[in-house]
């Protein structure tokens, strides 16, 4: 054999050795994807089930409940939000960090859209808070309440309408059939950069310059928090012009067993 032989020949013993090691690490990447994904699966039927033995005989609570406020029985997008991409870059970690046999790197801008989406998801919550003082008493549980609010008739406490993906995320809960641009704005581009991101994870995968995540541009983690102030400004306007007035509504004064019983007695 030729001395140019014997180099072709070595020159495909080498690439097939790396197209050898290339398909063990996308074995190992796709295991570790679906580790992670089994992880992510049982964890949630836990919550879920933790939240169906909570929620016994107050409200009903389906699958898809850690995306429902438990303060006005809505999606939130918020929630959503933290929760895709909480999902998503768990199986990019777990699946590149198995196809490389090392922590995979994960870029500062993931890490801070993340974080952003965390702060919108605790300000929504505040907000939502808000709406109920403190000190205030669920009118589902009138045991320290008197006189007792009433069960039946005009006056009776109204239970809380079903949640809807749709009707909660897209339309302005105050106004029927009013499009909420910005909560529309917000999702439009949250399922833009999600899916762009797992595009580009895919074609890279397992080859990766630094051995990490992709990363996403600082002018897109801009204009998602310009998104979101815009979210959390409408959301606290909204909740502002459906604030009751001072001293209207039917007043109910809150007691402690002792007095229910004393007043009772006096009746």
């Amino acid at each position: 054999m030729s001395a140019g032989g014997a180099d072709q020949v070595a020159c495909s013993s080498v690439e097939a050795l790396a197209k050898a090691r290339q398909m063990a690490a996308c074995g190992y990447g796709m295991i570790g994807a679906g580790l992670a994904i089994v992880v992510l699966l049982v964890l949630h039927l836990l919550l879920f089930v933790a939240a169906a033995r909570a929620a016994a005989g107050v409200r009903p609570v389906t699958w898809f409940d850690i995306f429902v406020t438990g303060d006005d029985n809505r999606y939130s997008l918020s929630r959503f939000q933290m929760w895709l991409w909480t999902v998503v870059v768990v199986i990019g970690f777990t699946a590149l960090s198995f196809a490389t046999g090392k922590f995979a790197a994960v870029p500062q801008n993931p890490l801070l859209l993340m974080g952003l989406n965390g702060v919108s998801a605790v300000a929504s919550t505040a907000i939502n808070t808000r709406k109920t003082p403190a000190g205030a008493v669920d009118p589902g549980s009138p045991a320290n309440v008197w006189p007792p609010p009433p069960r039946t008739g005009p006056a009776a406490r109204r239970a809380l309408a079903p949640a809807s993906f749709v009707r909660d995320i897209f339309f302005n809960p105050s106004v029927p059939g009013d499009l909420d641009l910005p909560r529309t704005q917000m999702f439009v581009w949250t399922v833009l950069l999600l899916l762009t991101w797992v595009v580009l994870f895919l074609k890279s995968f397992p080859k990766f310059d630094s051995n990490g995540l992709p990363g996403i541009p600082g002018e897109l983690v801009g204009l998602m928090g310009v998104s979101q102030g815009a979210y959390l400004g409408m959301k606290a306007v909204g909740e502002k012009a459906d604030k009751p007035a001072p001293g209207s509504g039917t007043a109910s004064v809150v007691m402690d067993a002792a007095a229910r019983r004393a007043a009772e007695s006096k009746l």
